[in-house]
């Protein structure tokens, strides 16, 4: 018998001894705080993940109210422009207007709407507009689009014609 095997036979024996049993609960100890390690390793990077993905879900929030608030902007442009042209061309009275937006928005917040989504499509084709006949031209235009002088009403080009 070597001195190796000596050895070992002397691991036997004190490990059937109390400093044995106390090598054996240390290791024990050591292994379960290990694995709690690891535990507290894993939560940290599912906590980080899970705040990756909720990042991710307020980027794209953060896109859909800023690509909302751009097409709230372009319709507040667009009916703007519909509101001048309608001024210009057909003689509309921006306070019967303003008072019938107004009104709308009223009824639409008590849930009593009247103006339905497709009311565009049974708008008349053409309103009645007041129009004059140019003293220059002779042409008849919308009353928003001329100007009365001393000497006679003139479309604006004859007016601007005549002017410069």
């Amino acid at each position: 018998m070597g001195l190796l095997d000596l050895l070992d036979v002397i691991d036997i024996v004190t490990d059937n001894t109390e400093a044995g049993h106390e090598r054996r609960q240390n290791r024990r100890i050591e292994e379960a705080r290990a694995e709690a390690r690891a535990a507290r390793a894993s939560a940290a990077r599912t906590e980080r993940l899970n705040d990756l993905r909720a990042e991710t879900s307020l980027e794209r929030l953060r896109a859909i109210i800023e690509r909302q608030d751009r097409e709230l902007t372009e319709l507040s442009v667009a009916v703007a422009v519909l509101v001048e042209v309608l001024r210009d061309n057909h003689g509309l009275d921006q306070t019967v207007y303003r008072y019938r937006v107004e009104g709308e928005l009223a009824a639409l917040a008590d849930g009593e709407s009247t103006v339905e989504a497709t009311a565009l499509d049974r708008a008349p084709a053409a309103a009645t507009v007041e129009t004059e006949v140019c003293r220059n031209c002779q042409g008849e235009f919308p009353r928003a689009q001329t100007v009365v002088t001393a000497r006679g009403t003139y479309c604006d080009r004859c007016h601007l014609a005549t002017t410069f």
